[in-house]
């Protein structure tokens, strides 16, 4: 079985630094925080469904305003006024598995 404290221990820094890299008014959307991307992909492998985990923080998409990109919105996960973009829906909606599945508060990512 997972140690929840661990993978918090684990992730928590990495999603700071992702987050402190989104807030500074330019989002950079190819550098996704690789450690948790990898640490999704080990437990869907040992069968934990991320996917189904509920709780504070959800999905959602946020729409670009310029005209031009490829895409018209990029997928994110949200909690009160906290948001991580992430590269898939699918990746996103791990990741808001993860986050409820290890109870991490919105002040935790913010330093609030």
């Amino acid at each position: 079985m997972f140690n929840r404290a661990a993978i918090r221990d684990k992730i928590l820094p990495e999603l700071r630094a992702t987050l402190a890299n989104q807030q500074r008014g330019r989002l950079r959307y190819r550098r996704g925080p690789t450690v948790v991307y990898r640490l999704l992909a080990a437990l869907k492998e040992d069968g934990v469904e991320l996917e189904s985990m509920r709780g504070p923080w959800n999905v959602t998409t946020f729409a670009l305003r310029r005209r031009g990109r490829g895409t018209p919105a990029i997928p994110c996960v949200e909690r009160g006024q906290t948001r991580l973009f992430a590269d898939t829906e699918a990746r996103a909606t791990a990741l808001a598995g993860l986050l409820n599945w290890c109870e991490i508060e919105e002040g935790e990512l913010t330093g609030t």
